[in-house]
């Protein structure tokens, strides 16, 4: 799961464009209702600002993790005996082989709160997230190190953000207590802090060694002030985006693409910038297609799946707001900066917004949607039609 270096070419208003690459079908499906899955979803209840793990991951090229939370049936429930959000919950977990959508084995977690779900490490292994603590497995379901979250040391804190970085070396936990924001970087190999620290940030994402973040001020005579910046587990931030009043915007919700490439969100498209501030690509959508912010990289770097919606309904005249309807899943190839696969919603009967990964090594598209979940074949690179940065 290493993250390769690839040249990146510079490209401006390249827009995801229907043809050969559009999906067909999937290589296979599985559906996760016989296996426990109820489309049970969580109502009312405290998830935490960013604590939503992927239910869709890839352990390796071959396998693939799939998630759900349950709620269990107590017979005997009444409103006097036990509140709702008393009942235990389960996290389950799915394993199944990538390549032929044989279903290996299952297993599952309780859990106190409705969060957690399952991060891939390095080798194969994979993380269980709980409100409670990080549990490092190996490929055959082995525990190979339990870590607390919650500890004598640390007892109003509760765990409200996960992030990994995309080749799964580095892993920063996020605690919320009021007003206090305190951060632990983990090593997600032996589960150990590398560090620990208290500080305010918004929009974070790392990669195996930097950190980046959005910052927002206002001054009087200038007014909004946007940047990102990036600085290293250690040291001194570097801003590598800056706008005023949205002017030349660089996006509000940074996302590593690799160790070295950072994805910015804009309101109808993307920039693709280096660690460094350098620019490396502009990309922008059909006026009616809007980008949902979270991506999905390839652990190698090579690749990353963005989600589009557009909005429908919605009346100015009756005070009708519109609501957002999946459009569908396109994928961009790095080394030659361009969009390779458009899987259409319309053509797969995707009608909710789906979950999705890339396998490791980009050559696979998982898709959760409904309790059912299939597994495209993505087409090999193609030739570049970028111009040399």
């Amino acid at each position: 799961m290493a993250t390769s270096s690839t040249q990146l070419f510079l490209a401006t208003e390249r827009e995801p464009k229907a043809g050969p690459q559009t999906a067909s079908g999937p290589l296979w499906q599985v559906d996760l209702r016989p296996l426990g899955y109820n489309g049970f979803t969580p109502k009312g209840e405290l998830w935490g600002e960013h604590f939503k793990i992927n239910s869709v991951c890839f352990s390796g090229d071959s396998s693939l993790i799939v998630t759900f939370l349950t709620r269990e049936v107590v017979a005997t429930l009444s409103r006097r005996d036990k509140s709702s959000d008393q009942v235990p919950l389960r996290l389950h977990a799915v394993f199944i082989d990538a390549d032929k959508g044989a279903v290996k084995t299952a297993s599952e977690w309780p859990s106190s709160e409705p969060r957690g779900g399952i991060l891939p490490a390095r080798g194969g292994r994979f993380i269980v997230v709980t409100p409670e603590r990080l549990l490092l497995y190996s490929p055959s379901l082995e525990l190979l190190k339990d870590f607390k979250l919650r500890t004598e040391d640390n007892p109003p804190f509760e765990l409200a953000g996960v992030y990994s970085s995309p080749a799964g070396g580095s892993i920063l936990l996020q605690y919320n207590d009021y007003h206090k924001y305190w951060f632990q970087w983990m090593d997600p190999d032996i589960l150990q802090p590398l560090r620990s620290w208290e500080e305010v940030l918004a929009w974070i994402t790392i990669s195996d060694t930097k950190l980046a973040f959005s910052h927002e001020t206002y001054t009087k005579p200038t007014g909004f002030l946007y940047e990102v910046l990036i600085r290293g587990i250690d040291g001194a931030s570097q801003t590598v985006c800056r706008s005023v009043n949205g002017d030349d915007d660089c996006g509000i919700s940074p996302q590593f693409i690799s160790n070295e490439l950072l994805a910015l969100s804009t309101f109808r498209g993307l920039r693709l910038i280096r660690s460094d501030g350098t620019m490396a690509l502009v990309t922008k959508f059909k006026a009616n297609e809007e980008l949902w912010r979270t991506l999905s990289p390839s652990a190698n770097g090579n690749r990353f799946a963005v989600q589009q919606f557009v909005n429908k309904g919605g009346s100015a005249l009756l005070d009708i707001s519109s609501h957002g309807v999946f459009h569908r899943i396109v994928v961009f190839d790095v080394p030659t900066s361009q969009w390779i696969y458009n899987l259409e919603a319309k053509s797969q009967s995707i009608t909710t917004f789906p979950n999705f990964a890339l396998s490791p090594d980009g050559s696979k598209l998982a898709v959760l949607a409904d309790g059912v979940v299939e597994v495209y074949q993505l087409p090999s690179a193609v030739s570049h039609g970028g111009i040399p940065h």
